[in-house]
């Protein structure tokens, strides 16, 4: 497939410059409602930005779904709203809208993009309060992670999913006041990615009913309304992602098995014939050091190392006790975290694949990991 020209009239370099100034402007504005400082916001926005462009030229030199994406969105209006399609959709408003280029259309998921890489540092600040210096140092390196904004900076579906995880996970620090960006969130995955939606909506389900500062009445009432979404949004997940026949067993595990066979490649590592607990551990955490085979490999199996030592550090502290109500609703995030984890590595044993979709459960990792390493250098794990 042809590359798409970055720019070719005035107009589009105008836009392009347009674009990217009202992001950084919307970035510094929603930075500064979440707790974030006018230079840190200017300064997370740029460096994502950065990997925007690292990821135009990589597309460029190397291929990327990004291509048809555009391409498509050129040609016209999808009808599917979901996956995708979806994208095109975008794609297509945008450039018959305000006619943006290849690259302003790139800025725009950027933009996306950086706007939940802001809501990650805002739910990571808020695991570190009152911690020593060495755990904001390592919270800032985490940060810094390449494959932290490289694959939410492109013009995909990573951006929206990125955006929509970080808007749950912050929403699930505070339920009480950030309800509507949960809302918000299950939205947009349910947009990109409806299974993933529907275990939005399943562990917030599972999250309010075992509440206990929530009353009876409201959590009654509620539960039933996500519960009822789930009956609805399951289904309709599992069809769209092609499980057939329903949600039985057998038709789960012949999904499983498709899916094995489809994400199998000659230039990954293949996890398909590993044991449960290794392919969980594989997916998260490979390729490490020795098996990376090229630059961007070398820089992936570096954020696999310390998420590596976030993870090992948190099961040394112990996941079985009890984190205080100050870190959020934990039910919610762990539910989350280890259905999204299981799900994702039974379905997509592919690790390059891995690599960028791991990004819709690591943020949840990082912040119970990150949340246990305060609470203990506090002295108040029970």
């Amino acid at each position: 497939m042809t590359e798409p020209v970055a720019y070719s009239t005035v107009w589009h370099v105008v836009s392009i410059a347009i674009v990217f100034l009202l992001g950084l402007f919307f970035c510094v504005l929603i930075g500064r409602k979440i707790g974030i400082g006018f230079r840190f916001s200017v300064f997370l926005y740029l460096y994502h930005s950065f990997w925007c462009l690292v990821y135009f030229w990589y597309a460029g030199m190397h291929g990327s779904d990004a291509f048809a994406y555009y391409n498509q969105g050129l040609l016209g209006i999808d009808r599917i709203w979901f996956g995708s399609h979806a994208i095109v959709i975008v794609v297509s408003f945008l450039t018959s809208v305000f006619s943006l280029s290849y690259l302003g259309v790139f800025l725009f998921f950027n933009f996306l993009g950086a706007v939940g890489y802001l809501f990650f540092y805002s739910s990571l600040r808020c695991a570190s309060i009152g911690s020593k210096k060495w755990v904001n140092y390592l919270i800032f390196s985490v940060l810094l992670l390449p494959s932290v904004s490289f694959w939410s900076s492109a013009l995909g579906k990573d951006a929206i999913s990125f955006l929509a995880v970080n808007l749950a996970l912050w929403s699930a620090l505070d339920f009480s006041r950030r309800m509507s960006l949960m809302y918000l969130a299950i939205l947009l995955m349910l947009v990109v990615r409806p299974h993933m939606a529907g275990l939005l909506v399943m562990s917030l389900s599972v999250a309010l009913f075992f509440d206990s500062r929530a009353g009876t009445l409201r959590k009654v009432f509620l539960g039933a309304v996500f519960t009822l979404g789930a009956v609805f949004l399951v289904p309709f997940a599992l069809d769209y992602a092609g499980v057939k026949g329903g949600a039985n067993i057998d038709s789960v595990m012949d999904f499983i098995d498709k899916r094995q066979s489809i994400t199998k490649g000659e230039s990954s590592v293949d996890i398909s014939s590993m044991s449960f607990p290794v392919k969980l551990l594989s997916y998260a955490f490979r390729p490490m050091i020795f098996e990376a085979t090229s630059v961007f490999g070398l820089a992936a199996s570096f954020d696999n190392l310390i998420l590596m030592f976030l993870f090992i550090y948190g099961i040394c502290l112990g996941f079985w006790r009890k984190l205080n109500p100050e870190y959020g609703n934990i039910i919610f995030i762990v539910f989350y975290l280890f259905g999204a984890w299981a799900v994702l590595a039974l379905t997509t044993t592919n690790l390059g694949i891995a690599l960028r979709q791991k990004w819709m459960f690591s943020p949840f990792l990082i912040y119970l990991c990150l949340s246990y390493i305060n609470q203990r250098q506090l002295g108040r794990l029970k």
